[in-house]
């Protein structure tokens, strides 16, 4: 097997664990493939490990098909340089969480094709954390406003009210096969939440 680790410096670097040698990401290229120069970098593998999705904090969008040993083109609008501070999964989507400029928009990219497969969904301050439910339908995300906020993402549109916080949400997630919703604050305090209530 593989392990990738995206580094304090932006690189992002793979070894094959047996042996511990290092992997180019592209083919002919190089080992260490730069993404920025500031910290918060992170990956992870998707569609089975075939793809390796990197990003961070202030570092660009990047998305390798290892399998086919190239990078996979994004979407104009896809932001590749940036801040994006978290990505949400499911299957072969991908939600992006901005923390910067140009708008405080969160986008759903198919990873295997780069394309956008909706409308981006607005946001009144920059974003800190998304996630898809079980089924891929919906996605809470969260921002430095006092709420979070749970979208059908295919239609545009919130799939409940504003779930309220104190200050800032930092981070959520659905608890899989219940209507509960679990977010967590900057006054370190946690809520749960009936999505259907």
């Amino acid at each position: 097997g593989h392990i990738a680790v995206s580094g304090a410096f932006g690189e992002c670097l793979e070894w094959e664990c047996s042996t511990a040698a290092p992997v180019p990401l592209i083919p002919g290229g190089r080992v260490s493939q730069p993404f920025g120069t500031l910290t918060n970098g992170r990956c992870a593998y998707a569609g089975g490990g075939r793809y390796l999705v990197t990003w961070g904090g202030f570092e660009r969008l990047n998305v390798f098909d290892r399998t086919a040993g190239r990078e996979v083109k994004l979407s104009a609008s896809a932001p590749t340089t940036g801040a994006v501070h978290d990505i949400g999964f499911s299957g072969n989507l991908l939600a992006l969480t901005p923390t910067g400029p140009p708008a405080p928009l969160v986008q759903v990219l198919d990873y295997t094709t780069g394309q956008e497969v909706a409308a981006p969904l607005p946001h009144s301050d920059w974003m800190y954390f998304s996630q898809f439910d079980e089924t891929g339908t919906l996605l809470l995300t969260t921002c430095r406003r006092p709420m979070a906020q749970i979208w059908d993402w295919r239609a545009g549109r919130h799939a409940c009210p504003a779930l309220p916080h104190i200050t800032d949400t930092m981070a959520g997630v659905f608890v899989p096969g219940t209507p509960w919703v679990i977010t967590g604050s900057h006054d370190g305090l946690v809520r749960f939440w009936d999505r259907l209530s």
